[in-house]
């Protein structure tokens, strides 16, 4: 098959102005007129145009790779006679697992792959090419184009800087001392730099551009642009493809990771294409042996093996977090990895010359605590999710075990990282933030365990009411805390890119909760006491709550649109009846009032003969997506 059948690339427009001024007009002079102005002459930089070329093949004859196999086969019988032990300290060998079942993971040029002990390739070896369907088209760009495009190191300081003191949970899948002094390094040779390296760089600046665009003011002329964020994505994903990442070497996890949470923080609509890039990145860090511990393998050092478990904590994490979004398996199946939590400790606890870990520090408000402490919520949701994918039918004996095991998992927090809505005038918005994504981590996970039995079982209704409605509070207070003046002002955007979906998912349950009484008057015991929730009207006032942040929403979360329509809908029925006799506790219809003497709508809670379904639920969503699509 010829070259000329791949897919067409669309010619990409090469920017006119510079890399400071991008939207803003641009005479190209160097430096022009507008970074003069503004001071920053030394910054006024270019981008290179590209010169296209014929890419070239990188496959080996068949003859050449028959006469590679043969050798292999040959190199393994010696290998067999000789019974020589692994080296550990040669850069091409095999670091040999101290237990025969663990497997091995081999180095070979560089190139770093772990099968397990019962895989072929751990006795013979698997040098096949990667397949096209994973690299694509390959773009006709080099090295020293990568590295000719990078901005000034004035912007890039300015980039790096915002990165690291941002602090975010991928900011600790790296060591800041020794990527400084290897980030100095390249500034004095660029071409001394690995692909992968360039990658981290380029994703980095990606982040840390989102970073800017987000929590900036775009008046004060310091937010970067989405053309700024798309162009170091796209360098980075070029070093990526230009180093082969299907063939992991050093950093090469490291980098896909970073070039994945480029893409995610910007909430792409396309959330499945996030997830497959996700699922890519967990498969080439198994392929790498992230998900045995390190300790099994005698070449890997006590500081590698400390960022591998960091690594791997935060792709047990995603993968949990992802596939309950996009409502398929998890990828990563816990009874095959064994590798341990990373110790909580700082930069400055951490060399790579170390050949022993400190003792872990006590639990603090640190990211790291904050990942590994909800880690065990987490792993409940895991099954819950096995659960709910699951082809076999979920008895409730196993729901109340699950919901126990919940239980004790949140009562393990400490105390300081529960949620509650106050803060000290010495704490920082993102200890706050924190706090409350825990409880809205266990919050989702009591929804999705009791959802699927919120029609027959009253503790189940009960308990998934009450976590939508803790949610909604959630979502209350932090859109009023973002908003101008506010204590998370500019940290919007970490609360759409992490907790949106359980806002979307709290809606949708009080949505199912609230229902107009029929017309026909016949009244139908509510399964649950109305008064738990604080009466009826706390469900119609929550709804009101979450219409309101949702519609102001709409224009940053593509889902929100859909739900505000659906939210409207529900508000709208609830509203438009005549009569306004609430049930009293009896689940007797009468006149009433709410707890501050107004009357309020007629709201039924859902009992198991009224039951709104699920099924005739979603049909209406999917005519609001309709009618939405017709309109634009």
């Amino acid at each position: 098959m010829t070259e000329g059948l791949g897919p067409v690339e669309r010619t990409k427009r090469h920017p006119l102005s510079c890399v400071p001024c991008r939207q803003v007009k641009c005479d190209r002079n160097q430096p022009c007129e507008m970074c003069v102005l503004k001071g920053r002459s030394s910054d006024c930089a270019y981008t290179p145009k590209i010169t296209k070329r014929p890419g070239q093949h990188r496959f080996r004859p068949v003859r050449d790779r028959a006469r590679y196999l043969d050798s292999a086969i040959g190199s393994l019988a010696e290998r067999q006679e000789m019974a020589q032990p692994p080296c550990t300290s040669s850069p091409d060998g095999e670091f040999q697992s101290t237990e025969g079942s663990v497997g091995r993971i081999r180095t070979q040029q560089g190139e770093t792959n772990y099968v397990g002990a019962e895989h072929w390739a751990a006795i013979a070896g698997d040098n096949d090419r990667s397949p096209d369907l994973l690299m694509g088209t390959r773009s006709a760009v080099t090295l020293e184009e990568l590295l000719h495009a990078v901005p000034p190191r004035t912007v890039v300081d300015r980039l790096i800087s915002r990165y690291f003191n941002a602090m975010d949970f991928f900011a600790l899948i790296t060591h800041a001392p020794t990527f400084e002094k290897e980030y100095n390094c390249f500034w004095e040779d660029p071409s001394s730099v690995s692909l992968n390296w360039l990658s981290i760089l380029y994703s980095m600046m990606s982040i840390a551009s989102c970073h800017s665009s987000f929590s900036s003011d775009p008046k004060d002329g310091t937010s970067q642009s989405r053309e700024d964020i798309s162009f170091f994505r796209h360098r980075s994903a070029q070093c990526l493809v230009l180093s082969d990442y299907t063939k992991p070497t050093v950093n090469t996890v490291e980098a896909l990771l970073l070039y994945f949470f480029g893409q995610h923080i910007e909430r792409q609509k396309n959330q499945f294409a996030n997830y497959l890039v996700f699922t890519t990145v967990v498969r080439v860090a198994m392929r790498a042996g992230y998900h045995r511990d390190s300790l099994h393998f005698q070449g890997i050092s006590t500081f590698t093996g400390e960022y591998r478990r960091r690594v791997w904590l935060v792709l047990l994490q995603f993968d949990i977090l992802m596939s309950f979004e996009v409502g398929l398996p998890r990828t990563i199946n816990e009874v095959e990895t064994d590798t341990e939590l990373p110790r909580i400790l700082r930069d400055g606890d951490l060399t790579p010359e170390m050949s022993q870990l400190p003792p872990s520090r006590p639990e603090d408000d640190s990211i790291l605590c904050h990942m590994i402490v909800r880690v065990g919520i987490l792993r409940v949701l895991g099954k819950i999710q096995d659960r709910a994918v699951s082809i076999h039918p979920l008895s409730y004996d196993i729901v109340i075990q699950i919901d126990q095991s919940l239980d004790e998992q949140y009562d393990s927090v400490p105390p300081s990282l529960k949620a509650h809505h106050r803060y000290a005038i010495t704490e920082t918005p993102t200890s706050l933030l924190q706090r409350l994504m825990i409880d809205l981590l266990f919050q989702k996970a009591r929804c999705s365990l009791h959802r699927r039995f919120i029609h027959s079982q009253p503790k189940s209704h009960r308990k998934c009411i009450d976590a939508s409605l803790r949610i909604i509070h959630h979502q209350s207070y932090i859109y009023h805390e973002c908003r101008p003046g506010g204590f998370l002002w500019g940290y919007k955007w970490k609360v759409i890119c992490a907790a949106s979906y359980d806002f979307l998912l709290a809606a949708i349950i009080i949505c199912l909760g609230v229902n107009p009484q029929n017309g026909s008057g016949q009244n139908v015991p509510p399964c649950v006491d109305p008064d738990s929730y604080g009466g009826p009207g706390k469900l119609l006032k929550a709804l009101e709550e979450s219409y309101m942040i949702w519609t102001e929403w709409s224009s940053e979360i593509h889902e929100a649109r859909v739900v505000s329509d659906i939210v409207k809908s529900v508000l709208k029925r609830v509203k438009g009846q005549p009569t306004m006799v609430p049930f009293d506790n009896n689940g007797k219809s009468g006149l009433g009032k709410s707890s501050r003497g107004s009357h309020i709508p007629t709201i039924r809670l859902l009992s198991p003969l009224v039951f709104f379904p699920v099924s005739r639920f979603w049909s209406i969503i999917s005519v609001v997506v309709l009618t939405r699509d017709r309109r634009n």
